[in-house]
């Protein structure tokens, strides 16, 4: 057993240290020249005045919603099977 740990340990050293030295860091990525953007920070107080809405405001008609329309049904129609189940 202590001949297999030390073979271990020796194999993991030569491994750890031929790692550390043939392998190298990547090359440096060229730094871009671009433009930021600009940002606006918009404050809270904005927002909720958005969302609220204005007292004073003129009353806008909206138009009534068309109601839903069923479609036919097939005369030629049979449930097959248990209905409880099948429908």
């Amino acid at each position: 057993m202590r001949t297999g740990l030390t073979t271990s340990v020796i194999l993991h050293a030569v491994a750890i240290g031929f790692g550390l030295f043939t392998l190298s860091a990547p090359a440096a990525l060229p730094a871009s020249d671009a433009e930021s953007l600009a940002v606006e920070i918009v404050p809270m107080e904005a927002i909720a005045q958005i969302q609220k809405g204005d007292k004073k405001a003129a009353v806008s008609e909206k138009p009534a919603p068309l109601p839903t329309q069923r479609p036919d049904i097939v005369a030629d129609a049979k449930t097959v099977g248990d209905n409880s189940v099948d429908t």
